[in-house]
């Protein structure tokens, strides 16, 4: 039916119509980055020319009366469904002339057809300028966290550490993340007193060094509770930090630490005499649960350490080395040469040991009173701690410096 119209018709008014449809394809293709306008002219298109076909079939005559429209749908169907086909894959964005044709993309560009590129630098300077403001706050509070504004929110609290003297002295040395200009303490929180300063200038603040210790004294394990307050670098006001601690819980630490810390076999290398003492442990022993030692190569003998509970509830002393543990006398201190002034020489049982003493003659009695005691020789012990907490160290090995 359509090559007999086109036969009909004259060739002049078929190439106007095709003249037409072409251009109604390229305008629709430059309208591409608004909406997809050759798909919509083609389905257009082909759904007219469907309904003259339905009504060619009622009415006879429809073609040939509405022949030059039936050949223009044709046309933009073919036109509009080419281009449309054409530019499925690489050329949604602009469509397939503004695509080869860069001119056409710029007069999309003036026309305001193409706002996208736009919208994107808007929105990626928006960007820009809220990292900006990001950045510029970070700064701003870093500077003022270093002239001190807001240090006071991020302390919660001041390190320090407890040591414990002779005659009842402790010490509480303050460890501030700060320059401080000077310290102030209290019992109650409401009385506060300045710790005081030394006679050295500060160089950081010019003005005296503050002092740090807290010093006092207590011979009861009892706990205890300070208040500290401190003025910063900018002069100001930080605390009250309160510092709370149970006395009996710090001396077990305090002596826990120096043990790990000691050596805990010290070789005696006088020239008249030689030989090993377990000094440094039997000066923390209410730290020690239990100790292994092995001499070379013997047995490993483990010697349970009495608590110091008893000692601890009492009032402190200065020094808690002295024991009644027998096993621990003949190891704690031994010498390898003969002690030839001491009147009475005891063996010990199944070992290499001689008491001697100038007062007993019998090993029970003996042991019991600090007596002196003899190995003829110990190349090597080997020692391991379990403290009052269960924690257990690896064996230490020390050599006899004169057979190694």
């Amino acid at each position: 039916m359509i090559l007999k119209i086109l036969n009909a018709k004259s060739k002049k008014a078929i190439g106007l119509l095709a003249l037409l449809a072409s251009l109604g394809s390229f305008i629709a293709d430059v309208l591409q980055p608004l909406a997809p306008f050759s798909k919509y002219i083609f389905f257009l298109a082909i759904f007219l020319l469907i309904i003259f076909r339905i009504l060619n079939f009622y009415k006879k005559g429809i073609y040939e009366k509405f022949s030059f429209l039936i050949i223009f749908f044709w046309l933009v169907a073919i036109m509009s469904g080419a281009v449309y086909l054409a530019k499925q894959n690489s050329f949604k964005e602009t469509g397939l002339f503004a695509h080869f044709f860069p001119p056409i993309q710029e007069a999309q560009s003036e026309l305001g057809i193409i706002e996208k590129d736009l919208g994107d630098i808007k929105t990626t300077t928006k960007e820009i300028k809220k990292e900006t403001q990001n950045i510029t706050k970070k700064l701003e509070n870093i500077e003022q966290k270093i002239d001190g504004v807001n240090i006071k929110e991020n302390i919660q609290k001041i390190d320090y550490n407890l040591t414990f003297g002779s005659e009842g002295l402790m010490r509480i040395d303050l460890r501030p993340i700060e320059t401080v200009r000077e310290f102030f303490y209290s019992l109650d929180d409401k009385n506060y007193k300045s710790i005081g300063f030394y006679d050295t200038i500060n160089q950081q603040t010019g003005l005296k060094t503050p002092k740090q210790s807290i010093r006092f004294t207590e011979f009861k394990f009892i706990k205890r509770t300070f208040y500290v307050k401190y003025l910063d670098f900018n002069n100001n006001a930080k605390g009250p930090f309160k510092i709370e601690f149970d006395l009996k819980d710090e001396f077990l630490k305090s002596q826990k630490k120096r043990i790990k810390d000691a050596d805990w076999v010290n070789w005696d290398l006088r020239e008249d005499y030689y030989g090993y003492s377990l000094r440094n442990l039997m000066s923390f022993r209410c730290a020690i649960k239990l100790m292994n030692i092995q001499l070379d190569q013997q047995k490993i003998v483990k010697i349970k350490f009495p608590s110091c509970e008893n000692e601890l509830n009492d009032r402190r002393k200065n020094s808690y080395h002295e024991h009644n543990i027998k096993e621990l006398i003949l190891l704690e201190s031994v010498r390898f040469e003969k002690h030839l002034k001491v009147r009475h020489a005891i063996p010990v049982p199944n070992t290499k040991y001689i008491i001697f003493d100038n007062q007993y003659t019998e090993y029970e009695e003996a042991i019991k009173h600090t007596p002196y005691v003899y190995h003829p020789e110990i190349k090597n012990i080997k020692i391991q701690i379990i403290f009052y907490d269960d924690e257990s160290t690896i064996f230490r090995s020390s050599d006899n410096p004169k057979l190694n």
